[in-house]
């Protein structure tokens, strides 16, 4: 479902990109592999809306399964899970730095 999401959110911020493109980009970016099939990757689109919606489904897709599970059945509670915790917190520490 995230790739198929991910696949239509991009063709719909960038026009110009190929169906093609935006399946291989999203089944790459799910994974957070970060392979690209152009030799600029993501920059030779030339997108910002694009660059940023890759972003923010790698940071979706690093995310533990088992969260996505325990919120689909109600619990909220996972969201303060310790893993889930750290892993912010170092994201937004290496963001910073």
């Amino acid at each position: 479902l995230l790739s198929v999401g991910l696949m239509i959110i991009l063709m719909v911020t960038n026009r110009e990109l190929p169906f093609f493109d935006a399946l291989c980009i999203s089944c790459s970016t799910i994974s957070t592999g970060g392979f690209g099939i152009r030799n600029d990757s993501i920059a030779s689109y030339n997108n910002g809306w694009t660059e940023l919606v890759v972003l923010l489904f790698m940071i979706v897709g690093s995310i533990n399964f088992v969260h996505y599970v325990s919120l689909a059945r109600g619990k909220f509670s996972r969201l303060w899970d310790p893993e889930l915790l750290f892993f912010f917190i170092a994201l937004s520490g290496m963001t910073l730095l």
